[in-house]
């Protein structure tokens, strides 16, 4: 990333979170889905015609921090499709993402224990491969998150399929 945090610029004195990236190894019932769509782009310029959508829940396990204090980890999850012109083209994307298995063990303080998927976001690597982004917040000492359940829409130009 470049220092933003889904949109945000990031507090140049706040400490960058731990980062955990996975693969497609990491994840349970991975699902893609293609469909074309038409365009009403010009002949003359080459729009989206593809959605892609892709499904899973990630394997994260990240927690269990031993404190009460906040703290945050990004996970980064390769998608394992490249998006270098050949065959597809990177237009724009909207992922979503949500707790699919949060763990909450109190302490015996009683003090509040949150898990949190703060916002996702999804970026091209520099070998032009999607990666998807989970920004992580838990407080609590038995604070942690287990899964995370993400769609991830991208509109794509396929240049397997031609304009009509």
């Amino acid at each position: 990333m470049n220092g933003n945090l889904c949109g945000q610029a990031q507090d140049p004195g706040y400490p960058s979170p731990a980062t955990r990236t996975i693969t497609l190894a990491n994840v349970d019932n991975p699902q893609m889905l293609s469909v074309g769509i038409l365009s009403r782009a010009s002949p003359f310029v080459a729009g989206p015609n593809t959605l892609l959508i892709f499904t899973g829940i990630a394997l994260v396990d990240v927690g269990l921090n031993g404190d009460d204090n906040a703290h945050s980890t990004d996970v980064i999850l390769d998608l394992g499709v490249k998006f270098d012109n050949n065959p597809l083209t990177f237009f724009q994307s909207a992922p979503v993402a949500a707790l699919a298995s949060p763990v909450f063990t109190p302490n015996q303080a009683g003090a509040p224990i949150t898990c949190a998927v703060n916002c996702t976001e999804t970026d091209l690597d520099e070998n032009l491969n999607l990666r998807v982004f989970f920004h992580c917040g838990l407080t609590g000492t038995s604070a942690g998150i287990n899964r995370i359940a993400y769609q991830v829409n991208v509109l794509a130009f396929d240049s397997r399929f031609p304009p009509s």
